[in-house]
């Protein structure tokens, strides 16, 4: 959006003094420009006159918005911005696809506030009741092949993981309650929009629970399908990173992400090469990878 109008900007309590009628350069958020000063003490409110322009950015990692809730361990709910790294969640198993608790291992990418390109999805939770998920467009949401049958349900149907722009209004998703059961239901509406801050939360297993919907926590980033992210990030979910509170986390990407940013650069044909070695070398160790295996076999820092 862009502005080219007078606003009146109360920046709140602040320990200072200024003579009224004071002119400087400000810079608040997202607002810069020329700024006339007209009161004194605690409160200070501003003038400003500019024109600014807001353009979300796009999430590389598998981002969720900050107001999203997540399942913990215990059945209840907290958003986002409320959890610390080791914190536990309900999570699938990605040895059975049974509901299991693990760990919130680190957090791969953080824009505490900032725009970001969200794909909205709605659908009816276990309780009948229509929730929204928002995430970003490369997001992996499990798609269900069909339904589930009737009583309590306590393993993943059929199914893949679809990006969020892709999932079509109609298609089967899979919903979980704090009883403890699967629900496959369907997805009601599909829009776009831009949400204010966002976290790549990473737990030991591939698929969470994110405002009851079961979600990935990957993304279709570098063309790698949710289970070659889930073998690639193998040294950060295999160990919880810290007991830092998410908010506590600087914005920006975590150095492993960052690193990982130069296989973009790739050739295809190496890329899939690599990819290779890297499949076989997990499958070789019995499921795990180190850090030092995957620099060498991608010829990366992480």
């Amino acid at each position: 959006m862009t502005s080219n109008t007078t606003d009146i900007i109360n920046l709140g309590p602040y320990n200072v003094s200024l003579t009224p009628g004071y002119t400087t350069v400000v810079n608040v958020g997202n607002w810069s420009g020329t700024a006339t000063f007209f009161s004194t003490g605690q409160t200070i409110e501003v003038a400003v006159e500019c024109s600014f322009e807001v353009t979300p950015v796009t999430c590389v990692e598998s981002c969720f918005a900050s107001t999203t809730r997540m399942m913990l361990a215990n059945g209840s709910w907290a958003a986002l911005t409320d959890l610390t790294t080791g914190d536990m969640l309900k999570c699938i198993s990605d040895v059975d696809s049974s509901v299991v608790d693990c760990p919130l291992t680190t957090v791969r990418h953080v824009g505490h506030s900032t725009a970001f390109s969200v794909v909205a999805l709605q659908y009816e939770d276990a309780h009948g009741v229509e929730q929204e998920l928002q995430l970003s467009k490369t997001h992996y949401v499990f798609v269900a092949n069909e339904s589930l049958g009737a009583g309590c349900n306590t393993q993943l149907p059929a199914g893949s993981y679809v990006e969020a722009e892709a999932v079509a209004v109609g298609d089967l998703v899979v919903v979980f309650d704090e009883s403890g059961c699967l629900l496959v239901t369907s997805v009601t509406g599909k829009r776009w929009d831009t949400a204010v801050g966002f976290y790549s939360p990473l737990t030991s297993m591939s698929t969470v629970v994110a405002e009851g919907l079961v979600a990935s926590s990957y993304t279709g980033g570098f063309g790698f399908t949710h289970w070659l992210q889930h073998i690639f990030t193998t040294p950060l979910r295999e160990t919880v990173e810290s007991d830092r509170a998410v908010v506590d986390y600087a914005d920006g990407y975590h150095a492993y992400s960052e690193a990982a940013m130069g296989l973009m650069g790739v050739d295809g044909a190496v890329l899939a090469g690599q990819v290779e070695a890297m499949v076989a070398q997990y499958e070789a160790n019995g499921g795990t990878l180190s850090r030092a295996e995957l620099e060498a076999i991608f010829g990366l820092e992480l």
